[in-house]
């Protein structure tokens, strides 16, 4: 659990859906059982599910997942996955990345770094807290490539990020333009991925 979650290691992703959870089809079933899980589900390689890609999901069901993980009741396993998501080691990646040193901030966060041959992905989950301000969001950020080129991808991470410590630390006005500034991101790329759809229908 450390090692994927703290270093993202996706070979002990792997191992606990194999080893512990009994296999991609159980965990599918597991997913299939959960109504706000309704779009998340590895992908099969195989039909018995001893090789699977680790599928698809959307912003909510992610966001929902992580609500879950992070609000159980506070056993030892909870602790241990809570820390290795506040303390990651991608700390030049998504909303990490701008932070610097804020010691009122507190992040919890999984990167999601995965190249297939559908698309090459940059994704971040998190809930982002300031015991200052007293404010926290929860935000789940997921880009997709159809290239071999992250550039755009990292960036609007980053560009996202920038702008949720804004809204997190901020005043109320600042914080404001914060929402702002996400909220035409949102947009701009909304946008691109109609352009980029267009032209594949073209």
């Amino acid at each position: 659990l450390w090692d994927m979650l703290h270093r993202s290691g996706n070979t002990s992703a792997r191992m606990v859906v194999k080893d512990v959870l009994g296999g991609a089809l159980k965990v599918n079933e597991r997913f299939a059982a959960d109504p706000n899980l309704n779009k998340t589900y590895t992908q099969l390689v195989t039909p018995d599910g001893n090789r699977f890609y680790f599928g698809y999901t959307t912003t909510e069901n992610a966001l929902y997942a992580f609500n879950q993980i992070t609000s159980t009741p506070k056993d030892q396993y909870q602790k241990l996955v809570v820390k290795a998501m506040r303390t990651n080691t991608w700390d030049d990646m998504g909303v990490r990345s701008q932070i610097g040193y804020q010691p009122n901030l507190t992040l919890v966060n999984k990167i999601g770094l995965l190249d297939d041959p559908e698309a090459n992905n940059r994704h971040d989950i998190g809930i982002i807290t300031d015991k200052k301000t007293k404010r926290e969001y929860q935000y789940a950020i997921m880009t997709s490539s159809p290239s071999d080129d992250t550039i755009t991808g990292d960036a609007t991470l980053r560009q996202i990020g920038r702008a949720l410590v804004k809204a997190t630390t901020e005043s109320k006005n600042q914080a404001k333009t914060a929402q702002d500034d996400v909220h035409e991101i949102k947009q701009f790329n909304a946008e691109a991925e109609s352009r980029q759809l267009n032209k594949k229908s073209d």
